[in-house]
């Protein structure tokens, strides 16, 4: 069962400041340097050097700031709405914009007949 971020179960969970301090990995871990909580940190450590011989461990990335977070979502909206058609949007029902289903031309029904 996949659950996405956005499903109401995970943003009811409140996220809490742990006060743990960030740390920079290595470049052995992360050839971009992220940052991460200390804690998680040595275990990422711990697991690199558990693993068998000739497999390692890449951290692409860590912790963002808000403010990070929300660029990068601002930038992948403005993404998505560049290369998906106004009318394939959703609306806020959830439903794509209602034009898109109306014709341009009413329908009419053939007049019964009798028989």
């Amino acid at each position: 069962m996949t659950i996405l971020l956005a499903d109401p179960r995970v943003r009811a969970v409140p996220v809490i400041e742990s006060g743990e301090p960030l740390v920079r990995l290595g470049t052995d871990l992360s050839p971009a340097g992220a940052v991460v909580r200390v804690g998680l940190a040595a275990r990422l450590v711990r697991a690199d050097a558990a693993l068998p011989a000739g497999l390692r461990l890449r951290v692409v990335e860590g912790h963002r700031s808000a403010t990070a977070q929300q660029a990068i979502i601002e930038t992948y909206a403005a993404q998505l709405c560049a290369c998906t058609p106004a009318s394939a949007r959703p609306t806020s029902s959830g439903s794509p914009a209602a034009s898109s289903r109306r014709s341009t031309s009413p329908r009419t029904s053939p007049a019964p007949r009798s028989t």
